[in-house]
């Protein structure tokens, strides 16, 4: 038999960095008092994409994701996606919500210049307890125990609630494999003193305090709870005395310090105010360090797993490269570590001791040897309506919550795609004909080896089109192969598009402060792919068709004058159909 060591976990989380630090001065990355992070930029316009699972790890379909001001919803394999989002570059803040479960979040540090990527796991609002709120009492729920004093629940408007209180609750043990996405946040708080600090978790709850008509109740703040929280057995050799209690805040996305919690036997007792998510973390000083990663060829590995262990105590943070294969990490300092990285099947790819860090450090480049895992080879065959080829076209694969694009030309395509198992699963096919904008979507049971599918792409239309010829080169989003999205205000819209892959950092946007048939001044034209990006200079913006309600189309062209990153001016015309949302 043999037994899996548990440890302590903290978040290492990436900063996503651009593809063009060279044009840009860097803010110095080294810690201040307590580990404050240093001066960034208030607030940034930023790509995001991500996916919901609920409990069972399956996708979560229809949940309200929100970053900022701008909301999403999940698709039938809970993938999420913001082309365009302002959020504070200190960290920007992802909620999900779904009936039934305790609403998910993720705090990601992001930059302009790349695509970042969040999954969180929602936990069901299950059930563990009642009392009377009239007497108080003692309730045992899953490895935590709450004590609540008579006359202690108020309703909404603040007065004294009477009747029976339900307790929805939930224990998130940092033992668990999936902690990371459970978790609210990406466990950074902020001290009483103000510091921002990492923390390391030796137990979490979700507590909702539910009356008897279904509505939502909350503490007297006067009169606190007294909570027993038991220490996982790995952790209860280097739990500390004394433990800072915290308490998630959602606005900001970082935990609150809010009072002590002493450790009694294998428990750590204390008292709280007020319920929401809750943890009993040790905080650490953090530094941050870099590195380049890249596989033999010097191609860039984006989306690698990495893991830094603290050797002292073997706590270990988790994290993931960025679309340009790089990353930035906020790890403890002072400290030894061990830096692990992985490969998406859970290959060990390096491991490597690094020393004690006082100050912000760069690893340098990493040149990594990748094991070829089982393969599913596909060479497809596709046609239009009328049983010809089709000449020009894209197909989209979805498979294992990973997207894959191939060209389709001349009625053929082939794509190989990377898998860690051999077993059978649906993979969903997309494919787009581009000169009538047709498209069909199919899904097969697949393992590895070689297939052969063929198509027929007819009938159906994309939802929408952004077909724009930028220097002479062809740029088109399509939903739903890709997110095409509109932004409507009274007197303003806006039109975006990027891919749905997480690797492919491009995107578009445009808009026009007015909303009416005509011609206008585009108030902002910006296009980015992964070795350039282009601004407004003179671009106008043609709409002959505004939507009136939600399904109904904005239609219109675009032409004019954008420059490069290095001021060189190139000409851009196309079109665009989008539906409106809201």
């Amino acid at each position: 038999m043999i037994t899996k060591k548990l440890y302590p976990v903290f978040l290492l989380v990436f900063l996503v960095i651009g593809a063009f630090l060279a044009c840009h001065k860097e803010t110095s990355l080294e810690s201040s008092n307590g580990g404050t992070l240093p001066p960034l930029p208030e607030v940034i316009q930023t790509s995001l994409q991500g996916r919901v699972l609920n409990e069972n790890q399956s996708p979560v379909q229809g949940a309200t994701v929100t970053c900022g001001t701008i909301t999403a919803t999940t698709d039938v394999n809970g993938n999420f996606s913001f082309a365009k989002v302002a959020v504070p570059s200190a960290g920007a803040v992802i909620k999900a919500t779904k009936p039934g479960y305790f609403t998910g979040s993720r705090t990601l540090l992001v930059n302009t210049n790349a695509q970042a990527y969040a999954q969180i796991e929602l936990l069901p609002k299950k059930t563990a307890g009642t009392f009377d709120s009239r007497s108080g009492g003692t309730v045992s729920l899953p490895s935590t125990e709450l004590t609540f004093v008579a006359g202690q629940v108020r309703n909404a408007a603040g007065q004294i609630y009477t009747g029976n209180v339900s307790i929805a609750f939930a224990y998130l043990n940092p033992e668990s494999k999936n902690f990371r996405d459970i978790m609210p946040g990406d466990l950074r708080g902020v001290a009483q003193g103000g510091a921002q600090v990492g923390l390391q978790s030796f137990g979490m709850m979700a507590v909702e305090l539910i009356g008897d008509n279904g509505e939502t109740l909350q503490l007297d703040p006067a009169k606190k709870v007294t909570m027993k929280m038991n220490i996982p057995a790995s952790l209860q050799a280097s739990a500390p005395a004394t433990i800072p209690l915290w308490y998630f805040d959602e606005a900001s996305g970082l935990w609150k310090e809010d009072g002590s919690a002493t450790k009694q036997g294998t428990q750590y007792v204390g008292t709280v105010s007020h319920f929401s998510f809750w943890n009993c973390d040790a905080p650490f000083t953090i530094v941050q360090l870099k590195a380049l990663l890249l596989d033999a060829q010097g191609a860039v590995l984006p989306n690698l797993p990495v893991q830094i262990k603290k050797k002292s105590d073997n706590s270990i943070g988790y994290g993931y490269t960025n679309d340009k294969g790089q990353l930035i990490g906020m790890v403890p300092a002072n400290a030894p570590l061990e830096m692990t990285i992985l490969n998406d099947c859970g290959a060990v790819l390096l491991k490597q001791d690094l020393a004690p860090m006082t100050a912000a450090t760069d690893l340098g480049t990493f040149k990594l040897a990748i094991p070829i895992p089982s393969a599913l080879s596909v060479t497809g065959t596709v046609e239009d309506c009328n049983n010809n080829p089709v000449a020009n076209g894209l197909v989209n694969i979805l498979l294992e919550g990973k997207n894959y694009r191939a060209i389709i030309s001349n009625g053929t395509f082939k794509v190989t795609l990377s898998r860690c198992t051999n077993t059978q699963v649906n993979a969903e096919f997309t494919l787009l004909d581009n000169a009538t904008n047709a498209l069909t979507t199919n899904t097969f049971q697949v393992s590895i080896g070689s297939i052969t599918p063929s198509f027929k792409v007819c009938g159906q239309t994309a939802d929408g089109i952004i077909d724009m010829n930028i220097n002479n080169t062809s740029v088109k989003f399509t939903s739903p192969l890709d997110s095409v999205k509109s932004y409507l205000n009274t007197n303003s819209f806006a039109i975006s598009g990027s891919p749905k892959r997480g690797a492919d950092s491009t995107w578009l946007e445009f808009s026009v402060d007015s909303y009416t048939v005509g011609t206008a001044n585009a108030s902002r034209f910006s296009y980015r792919n992964p070795t350039s990006s282009y601004n407004n200079v003179d671009v106008k913006v043609t709409v002959t068709q505004i939507a009136n309600k939600a399904g109904e189309y904005i239609i219109g062209s675009v032409s004019g004058n954008i420059k490069d990153i290095n001021n060189v001016i190139v000409p851009v015309t196309g079109t665009f159909k989008v539906k409106r949302e809201n």
